[in-house]
């Protein structure tokens, strides 16, 4: 379970069918709903905001578009630092600083 979406994607929620899968499944506890952000940007901020005791530059982020399709993602800084040395995982591009458009959702992810 998410704990922050996006409104877009909150908006494509079909709630009836969501609720009979939650009840039927494991019951009331996986039927909780996630904070909503306005944008991606938004979200990055809320998710950034909670982690207490860490700076924000020195965070181990991950950006993924779709979880079903993992074989592209865009890493922070500094989980690539750790991560680059793993046969794993691949580098296809040159580093990029987070890039949001005008309306807040991160682009090329």
């Amino acid at each position: 379970m998410a704990d922050i979406i996006i409104r877009r994607a909150a908006d494509k929620i079909d709630f009836f069918k969501t609720d009979t899968n939650s009840v039927a499944a494991y019951g009331l506890e996986g039927a909780k709903l996630p904070l909503v952000a306005q944008s991606d940007r938004e979200a990055v901020a809320i998710a950034v905001g909670t982690v207490r005791g860490v700076k924000p530059e020195t965070l181990r982020m991950v950006w993924i578009k779709n979880t079903l399709e993992l074989a592209h993602l865009q890493v922070a800084e500094p989980l690539w630092k750790e991560i680059a040395g793993d046969p794993l995982f691949e580098s296809v591009g040159d580093p990029v600083p987070e890039r949001f458009d005008a309306s807040g959702t991160l682009a090329g992810c």
